[in-house]
């Protein structure tokens, strides 16, 4: 598959939007109100890449197996790294008597679980209490696993189907909590399931739906940072209906107009960088805030100066952990041509 430098551009803007929105919340600012919807453009990016690469390799054979080594050697060393930055956050807040601080048996349980991808169901605030964004990512290899063993042999009126039924489970959901932000907390684990679903396989009807029609390079550029205004806004008495129609009617159209537009020259590094650093980003940002937050503090920074300091330090070790990523990855491949690499 070709590379596609607005999808890479795209990806890293919804990243620092979902980084902006967790550091507003943390500093209790209105910064990146939408945000949290960034999440299910990632889902819908995710099942129209995966299905554009693998389906026709899944038909002639590759197996579940394999597609899923493949996914684990390529997300699962980052998502680590986010955990592990979250289990020193927690000791930490252990060790400072933070009132929100686990006990030992609970943080042994979390390291467990969490670090096996696995939801902590027994935790009352957030299904991966080490890294609460990590929850996007369970559902995302629960969904990989179900498309690579059956889904992607589903008819596309099976499909359109399937995306009916989730995105009806998810409306419901939207309208119990008000918000989209749901999935990340035991008390609305389906309606998680349903929206990571509902996105993967609206993703999987546009990657067979999507006419190749070229479009000029201002198409790219005025979509790309367009996302960042939609996820910035704040709907005004109309967030469900806002959130329904971002995530079902405006991302998908978002990301086929994405991999149609060409890029100008001057732009297609940029663009790149964003996408190398959008999944480390994704994996490691939230529990680098709080500690980052509580330096700021010690250094009696204004909150603008900390909330900028804070993105640009996740942002630099999120580039920093992809290099590495990456450079393992090709010592990896260099030594064995066992295992395929996917995503």
């Amino acid at each position: 598959m070709k590379r596609i430098y607005a999808l890479d551009g795209l990806r890293g803007i919804a990243a620092i939007a979902v980084m902006l929105f967790h550091i507003g919340q943390s500093y209790q600012t209105s910064l990146m109100p939408s945000g949290y919807l960034a999440v299910d453009l990632f889902f819908i990016l995710s099942g129209f890449i995966l299905s554009k690469r693998y389906s026709q390799s899944l038909i002639e054979g590759l197996g579940t197996k394999a597609f899923m080594q493949g996914r684990i050697y390529r997300l699962y060393p980052i998502f680590l790294v986010g955990i592990a930055i979250g289990t020193l956050r927690s000791i930490g807040a252990m060790a400072l008597g933070v009132d929100a601080a686990p006990t030992l048996p609970e943080l042994l349980r979390q390291i467990l679980l969490n670090g096996l991808i696995l939801p902590d169901i027994f935790s009352s605030r957030t299904l991966f209490p080490l890294n609460t964004p990590a929850w996007s990512l369970f559902f995302e290899f629960v969904v990989n696993v179900f498309f690579a063993s059956a889904l992607y042999r589903f008819a596309s009126r099976g499909l359109i189907g399937l995306s009916c039924i989730c995105a009806a489970i998810m409306f419901v959901g939207l309208v119990n909590h008000g918000t989209l932000d749901i999935g990340w907390s035991r008390d609305h684990i389906v309606f998680g399931l349903a929206r990571a679903t509902a996105g993967f396989c609206i993703g999987m009807l546009l990657e067979r739906f999507l006419p190749e029609r070229p479009l000029p390079p201002p198409v790219s550029i005025f979509l790309v940072f367009g996302v960042f205004g939609i996820l910035w806004f704040t709907p005004p008495g109309a967030r469900i209906a806002y959130d329904f129609a971002i995530a079902v009617i405006v991302s998908p159209i978002i990301i086929g107009l994405c991999y149609n537009a060409d890029v100008p020259t001057i732009l297609q590094r940029p663009f790149t960088l964003l996408g190398a650093i959008s999944y480390p980003l994704y994996a490691i940002h939230y529990p680098m805030i709080q500690p980052l937050k509580l330096i700021g503090e010690k250094l009696h920074a204004s909150p603008a100066l900390s909330m900028a300091a804070v993105a640009m330090t996740a942002c630099v070790a999120a580039y920093a952990l992809g290099k590495v990523d990456e450079t393992m990855r090709s010592m990896i491949k260099r030594r064995s041509r066992i295992m395929p690499q996917a995503g």
